[in-house]
């Protein structure tokens, strides 16, 4: 029969080597969740300056301007 003080280091044992096993992955992640940041706030901003220059465009020509969304 195993002892609470057995399941205890047989519990240690594991989380040591989860934690060897997901170390790299755990970086990879946080290296391409830093890379969407990145790319989404491009894309932000350019759909800023694409709807600055629709407005500008809209307002030059005399045309309603359209309240994007």
């Amino acid at each position: 029969m195993l002892t609470k003080q057995d399941l205890n280091a047989i519990g240690g044992l594991v989380d040591n080597k989860l934690e060897k096993r997901l170390g790299p992955i755990k970086k990879d992640i946080k290296k391409i969740q830093k890379t969407l940041d990145t790319a989404i706030n491009n894309f932000d901003r350019t759909d800023v300056k694409i709807v600055d220059n629709v407005r500008k465009i809209q307002t030059h020509l005399n045309l309603p301007v359209m309240d994007y969304v």
